[in-house]
């Protein structure tokens, strides 16, 4: 018992088993029971051996070897009979982390002795408790989504397509293609992105100095891809238009990293409810603002410029992030290359995950084409106006099941997984649907029924990619990763159904594709959003 006590008060000192960070620290307890845990300390395991002999009377026995072990350990353990005073146990230290069984250790103690060895370092379960953080909270760190959203909308189903008509009329789809194509090369970026603020040790936190920095780069791209359109330097455009992506990556990674950082587990699904509610809002505002301007570019890139700085000004305030104070190992470029890569193995999850969701924007990137549909099939004499009309009705849809999906989660727990299945259903048949339209008022219809499943699937696409989160410690660096899953479907769905759209939807009059052309299209977007709901049955570890 001597010796055990020893080495305990030795190893509380500062010595103790490699890799940890403040030591060993021994208590033992008198009595029958186990010690119960105190409430600050999380996940501690304990590791108990029980002997015989000895006496808590005597000065160096147990009894005074447990008080004084007890407070060298900081409060770890609250349970002790031997006197009122010991029930004085000072609150548990924040640096209280794992514990593991010591099995090369032999500890003797007195009859009805339990000695408990706690290993103190730093790992993710080490982490106190995050605190509740209010809705109004949620949306205030999460406001980049709403600017996020609108950008995204209205770039892919207005913007982009009235600029790559601009640009070359009769290949319009090559040139709207090549866009999305560049705009996925550009999400590269966030795996990078990622790993460097998971690292950042700045006095402001991990995720805020990117967010700043990415957003002086993308107000300058889009003021540059301003002057570019109004002046129609082509290549000025095409090289605002890329520092604008790449900007918006780096902000996007470094803010969904935000997530695991400060929102604790019990609100995971509201915080992803909120983050698809801002997207879709901002979506709905995005368009709202081209039908007030008559779709005028020049307008809506100042706009997007003044929805950047001001979102963003409202996340970097509200987020109030804790720096990270240990020391990170050295960036070298085999840690860079392994930023791009999940292991099928290793991250099995998670790995699903980022195919599932790949899957899925390969399936809505159909929705580039949607306003030369509706010119070419559905006979619109303003497909502009028709798209932002068919743009507002889905993302009000999408707003309004958005949030209540995550709610509903976190308050029957039952997992992500059914959502999504039921979300790409719906998309996928009503892709189908839109072949068979003739006339405005059914597209109108079908796309409020899929912007409702698109608002679920947003809301458990985040809570999945939580769930399956293979480390916490570098979640931007993972996020990025699964970032990067948006941007290659994005890319491949058009750099696919581009070409095919041309080949099988040519047609007499130069600029102007067929029905068959669009119905390949659509039967291929059904097919990539089933796909991306089966593959999920092969997640193990999350509802």
């Amino acid at each position: 018992a001597a010796a055990a006590a020893a080495a305990a008060a030795a190893a509380g000192g500062g010595g103790g088993l490699p890799g940890t960070r403040f030591g060993l620290l021994g208590s033992i307890m008198m009595g029958s029971g186990m010690p119960q845990s105190s409430r600050g300390s999380r996940r501690l395991k304990e590791a108990a051996a029980e002997g015989v002999g000895g006496s808590s009377g005597d000065d160096d026995g147990p009894g005074n070897l447990a008080r004084r072990l007890r407070k060298r350990a900081a409060g770890s353990f609250v349970s002790s009979p031997a006197s009122a005073s010991d029930d004085e146990v000072p609150a548990p230290a924040a640096g209280v982390a794992r514990v593991e069984e010591l099995d090369s250790m032999d500890v003797e103690a007195g009859e009805g002795a339990t000695v408990a060895l706690l290993q103190v370092g730093d790992g993710e379960d080490d982490a106190p408790e995050l605190p509740l953080l209010h809705s109004c909270k949620l949306l205030g760190i999460f406001c980049f989504s709403f600017t996020n959203g609108t950008l995204l909308s209205t770039y892919l189903l207005a913007t982009l397509p009235t600029e790559s008509a601009r640009i070359n009329e009769e290949y319009k789809s090559l040139v709207l293609g090549g866009f999305i194509g560049l705009a996925g090369i550009t999400q590269l970026s966030g795996p990078i992105a990622g790993l460097l603020s998971d690292r950042c040790t700045s006095p402001y936190g991990k995720r805020r100095p990117f967010m700043v920095t990415g957003g002086a780069v993308g107000a300058l791209g889009l003021v540059l891809q301003y002057a570019g359109s109004q002046s129609e330097d082509w290549y000025l455009y095409v090289f605002a238009f890329l520092m604008s992506m790449l900007a918006l990556n780096i902000i996007f990674s470094s803010m969904i990293g935000l997530v695991p950082d400060i929102v604790p587990e019990s609100q995971m699904g509201r915080a992803n409810g909120i983050i698809a509610m801002l997207s879709v809002t901002g979506a709905v505002t995005g368009f709202g603002f081209w039908f007030a301007v008559n779709g005028d570019l020049g307008l809506m890139y100042l706009f997007y410029v003044a929805l950047l700085v001001s979102s963003l000004s409202v996340t970097a305030l509200s987020a109030k992030e804790r720096p990270l104070l240990k020391v990170q190992p050295v960036l070298t470029w085999s840690l860079l290359k392994e930023c791009f890569w999940v292991s099928p193995t290793e991250h099995h999850d998670f790995f699903i995950v980022f195919v599932s969701r790949t899957l899925y924007y390969m399936g809505i990137s159909s929705q580039a084409y949607f306003l030369y549909f509706l010119k070419d099939v559905i006979g619109v004499e303003n497909p502009e106006v028709a798209v932002g009309l068919i743009a507002i009705i889905g993302q009000i849809c999408g707003s309004l099941t958005a949030y209540p999906a995550g709610f509903l989660s976190d308050l029957f727990n039952n997992g992500s997984k059914p959502y999504i299945y039921m979300a790409c259903a719906i998309m996928a048949l009503g892709n189908l649907a839109f072949i068979g339209c003739d006339s405005l008022m059914p597209v109108l219809m079908l796309s409020g029924v899929i912007g409702g499943a698109n608002g679920v699937y947003l809301t458990h696409d985040y809570s999945i990619a939580m769930e399956t989160l293979p480390s916490k410690e570098e979640a931007a660096r993972f996020m990025g990763v699964w970032g990067v899953g948006a941007f290659i479907g994005t890319a491949l769905g058009p750099a696919i159904g581009g070409p095919l759209l041309y080949v099988v939807g040519k047609t007499d009059t130069p600029g102007e594709y067929g029905r068959p052309g669009y119905a390949v299209l659509l039967v291929m977007s059904a097919v990539y959003l089933s796909l991306g709901a089966y593959l999920l049955r092969y997640v193990r570890d999350a509802k």
